[in-house]
């Protein structure tokens, strides 16, 4: 489990829980101080602590992933520190802090979330790549699981860093237009959320280098 996930992402969770919880009990004043003010203490701690756990999270994660590297993708409590570690963390940086700004201003924003891969542009483009490579792999014919797999997921690495510097781009200007608008509109919320997870490109580049070496290795 990943530091952040045990930090700011469950603060983020358990305010989240107990803002519609106040709500459930009627307008009383305790009520409302709750979901106006304390609620509003519980996103401004997860918006200051989440820089903070993402990069311990991304630094022991980005560790990790040399030595799964250098072991081949072969010993897999390794590679599934190094591959929770660089999500949870990159995920965390930019987007968590976000999230922690954005219903500190307005407990009622609405964020949706990607069901696959984070992501804008690179979560589409990305989960092509995944699939098509995890189909050349499973093959029976050798060149399509020992060499085209490999070239895919390759494709995936080389890409993983232009991809996320478009979403970061997206990811900023649906920031501001949800700042300006006080997260009353879900659609840009869920775009700052996806394109702000930026850092997540250490996690793209492990895992595509890590399978790109072996296509097997349980990440």
């Amino acid at each position: 489990m990943s530091i952040t996930a045990k930090t700011s992402n469950e603060l983020l969770r358990k305010t989240f829980k107990f803002y519609n919880d106040e709500f459930k009990k009627g307008d009383g004043i305790k009520s409302w101080l709750h979901r106006n003010i304390t609620c509003r203490a519980g996103y401004f701690l997860a918006f200051a602590g989440s820089p903070i756990a993402s990069s311990a999270d991304l630094l022991l994660g980005s560790i990790a992933a040399v030595g799964s590297i250098l072991t081949g993708g072969l010993i897999e409590p390794l590679n599934l520190v190094a591959s929770t570690m660089t999500v949870g963390g990159g995920n965390g940086l930019l987007s968590g802090t976000y999230v922690g700004l954005i219903r500190s201003i307005n407990p009622k924003a609405q964020i949706g979330m990607v069901e696959t891969q984070s992501g804008i542009v690179s979560n589409i483009v990305g989960t092509y790549l995944k699939d098509t490579a995890r189909e050349l792999r499973e093959s029976d014919n050798p060149f399509k699981k020992h060499v085209l797999s490999r070239i895919v997921y390759l494709g995936f690495t080389l890409s993983s860093v232009p991809l996320r510097i478009i979403d970061f781009v997206l990811g900023i200007f649906a920031a501001l237009g949800s700042l300006v608008t006080l997260g009353n509109f879900k659609t840009l919320n869920t775009f700052a959320l996806e394109g702000l997870k930026v850092a997540s490109v250490i996690h793209d580049l492990y895992y595509g280098i890590v399978k790109t070496i072996n296509p097997w290795a349980v990440t």
